[in-house]
């Protein structure tokens, strides 16, 4: 019964958290072939993580 009732939000929780990963991953695979090897390679992937990365992991964790 409850998953006739609510199969919908798992559905939806997990279209939505796969969107959100398929982002965070195609933001590092942009960043890190520009920027690996450059003195700005660490920073930048650190503030990724920090700014980006830990909003995506909250949501995630949230949803599953």
């Amino acid at each position: 019964m409850n998953n006739n009732l609510f199969g919908f939000a798992n559905t939806a929780a997990d279209a939505v958290n796969n969107t959100i990963v398929q982002f965070y991953t195609s933001i590092e695979n942009g960043v890190h072939p520009t920027f690996d090897g450059t003195a700005f390679a660490a920073p930048i992937i650190e503030f990724l993580r920090c700014v980006v990365g830990s909003k995506v992991f909250a949501l995630e964790s949230g949803l599953t």
